[in-house]
């Protein structure tokens, strides 16, 4: 009984070696590139993110300054995953990252720089959509005349 567990287990992590160097292979045949614009974002292989799909950028687990992942916070991630067409195990992966998109592999760039850009093109897409140019607009000042205001009558 003994040796029919240890032939399992054998069995096993041989085919997951395997697996793993056929992701490896992928992976050099195939590098993961990251595109960052003014509108959005795309990881190779994937559909563009714009910029109104996502909350913020940030990972709260690391250290300030110094962040091990780029953590994208969405708007709405049901309709994320509607408008994207995830599938049954994508939108498990995306619940099990409690509704975040994890960019964390594959990056040339440190993650710091990466997170930066990007939080930079976030600032720029929301000022140019909500029409704010340089500098906060300040209202217009209604002047009321100056002077004693007339007293009000009881009823």
């Amino acid at each position: 009984m003994l040796g029919l567990a240890y032939a399992g287990g054998g069995v096993f992590l041989l085919l997951y070696g395997l697996w793993l160097t056929f992701l490896a292979a992928g992976r050099l045949r195939h590098p993961v590139a990251l595109v960052v614009g003014r509108d959005g974002f795309e990881v190779a292989g994937g559909s563009p993110v714009s910029w109104d799909e996502v909350a913020t950028i940030s990972d709260p687990a690391s250290p300030p300054g110094e962040p091990r992942v780029v953590r994208i916070q969405l708007v709405d991630p049901d309709d994320y995953a509607d408008r994207h067409g995830l599938g049954g195990f994508s939108r498990q992966l995306l619940r099990q990252h409690e509704n975040d998109l994890i960019l964390d592999r594959g990056m040339e760039m440190p993650v710091a720089e990466v997170q930066a850009l990007m939080r930079r093109y976030l600032a720029e897409y929301r000022r140019s959509s909500h029409g704010v140019t340089e500098g906060p607009a300040r209202p217009a000042r209604a002047t009321a005349p100056r002077g004693r205001r007339p007293r009000r009558k009881r009823p």
